[in-house]
């Protein structure tokens, strides 16, 4: 089947947050757009009156989202006779719910992208993940496409059985542009290893420290980096275990302190798929993973902090062996992330936001 593309088609972009890695990824999207499609954001302006700073340098035209539920599905609907897209992407589950509840003309191709969705929370009762899970199954009823971030949320989508539309993977692509920075061995000093997110139950900062805790235990010199800022209150506990803490930064100083480190950890809970994870192997880094859904068909003794760190610990002790180990790490993730590509996305990008339903 051919999918064609109106060239004067509108895409309608809803984002109800202006920090952490949605926005970032909608930015990816802008900027690896197919030919002939005209960008609109519908989020959250500041106080000010003006676009976030997330958003300077992307291609769009912006509208106020605003605050509160009921007030943001009716912006949808304005924005929707004001901009008369022919797209209307929703990102994440609660933008997804603010457009789907904005009951659409049907000649709107509504796509979706969850960006991880709720029910897979692992800090929220049983209880509260089913109910999220037949809220996205309701509206599962009125989504045309969605473009999951992951192949693993792209199963979950699948399985819910009510998407009336098409399920594809929009894969995530590097935030950074820089090179791959030249490796050093940690052999005379200290193993510099790092997590990049917002400290949060999300990022978990704890499971962090475990795995350091673990990487010293087996003798491990560990020198650990936390990459974000923090909740109120909730970066005590790494500031305790001897984790230095950068705050957020941006841009070179980002791309510095992701170079500086020996190995990438990611210790989150649950995720859709995280572009940190792509902007540490676009720098060339040696990367351990906690094993969640996100990251399904990987290989744990190569890529994840369950099963990798013994051999990560038995590697430091000898220059040739630490580069092998880096060698076959990278490798692992370069095949494992192959489509995870600025051509990749656009080609999939052409599928989602075809008028074909």
């Amino acid at each position: 089947m051919t999918h064609q593309i109106e060239e004067s088609t509108r895409v309608l972009h809803v984002v109800d947050r202006t920090t952490g890695g949605v926005p970032v990824a909608v930015r990816a999207y802008i900027a690896n757009s197919p030919a002939g499609f005209e960008h609109h954001i519908l989020s959250p302006l500041g106080g000010d009156g003006l676009a976030a700073s997330v958003w300077t340098g992307t291609d769009a035209h912006h509208h106020d989202l605003g605050q509160g539920a009921v007030r943001r599905i009716r912006a949808v609907r304005r924005a929707v006779r004001a901009v008369s897209p022919g797209v209307v992407h929703a990102h994440s589950s609660f933008g997804g719910a603010y457009a789907r509840l904005a009951f659409l003309r049907r000649r709107v191709v509504v796509v979706h992208t969850p960006h991880c969705y709720s029910f897979n929370r692992t800090d929220t009762r049983t209880s509260v993940r089913r109910l999220y899970r037949a809220a996205e199954w309701a509206l599962g009823w009125r989504t045309d496409v969605v473009a999951a971030c992951s192949a693993s949320e792209a199963q979950l989508a699948s399985a819910m059985r009510s998407i009336r539309g098409r399920v594809l993977v929009l894969p995530n692509v590097a935030s950074l542009a820089a090179p791959p920075t030249e490796p050093s061995t940690p052999i005379d000093r200290p193993l510099r290893v790092g997590m990049l997110g917002r400290v949060s139950r999300q990022k978990d900062p704890e499971e962090f420290l475990r795995i350091v805790g673990r990487l010293r235990a087996a003798g491990v010199d560990v020198d650990p980096m936390w990459i974000g800022d923090s909740e109120t209150g909730s970066s005590k506990a790494l500031s305790s275990g001897g984790v230095s803490m950068t705050g957020w930064i941006t841009g070179q100083d980002l791309v510095d302190a992701l170079s500086s480190l020996d190995v990438y950890i990611h210790s989150a809970a649950w995720e859709g798929f995280p572009i940190a994870v792509l902007d540490a192997h676009q720098l060339g880094l040696p990367i351990l993973v906690r094993p969640i859904t996100a990251f399904g068909r990987l290989d744990p003794r190569q890529t994840t902090s369950a099963d990798g760190l013994t051999a990560l610990a038995d590697a430091v002790s000898s220059e040739p062996e630490f580069t092998a180990w880096r060698a076959g790490n990278r490798a692992t993730w370069s095949e494992y992330l192959r489509s995870n590509t600025p051509a990749e996305q656009q080609r999939a990008l052409s599928l989602a936001w075809s008028r074909t339903r």
